[in-house]
């Protein structure tokens, strides 16, 4: 549904463990190698739809913190998309 895709090996028992419990994970794999020309471009693109991601997130937080003094867990994770 993001459009992200990335092989990573130490997250997978998460993955795995989120996947056998019917739940949704959310991930952030951070890159320190260069890659070429290509895999930059890639990366970039998806830096920035990762960062718009957070951004409908975190507005979507204001608007829900801003309305009521207590909120319960269920409420925080659907502004960044996550199901329970």
């Amino acid at each position: 549904k993001r459009a992200c895709d990335l092989v990573d090996m130490e997250a997978y028992v998460f993955a795995r463990w989120a996947e056998l419990n019917r739940a949704q994970m959310s991930f952030v794999k951070i890159i320190s190698d260069q890659g070429d020309e290509g895999q930059k471009h890639l990366f970039l693109e998806n830096a920035r739809r990762a960062v718009a991601l957070l951004d409908e997130g975190i507005k979507s937080l204001r608007g829900l913190i801003s309305k009521q003094e207590t909120v319960n867990l269920q409420e925080l994770k659907k502004c960044f998309g996550s199901k329970i």
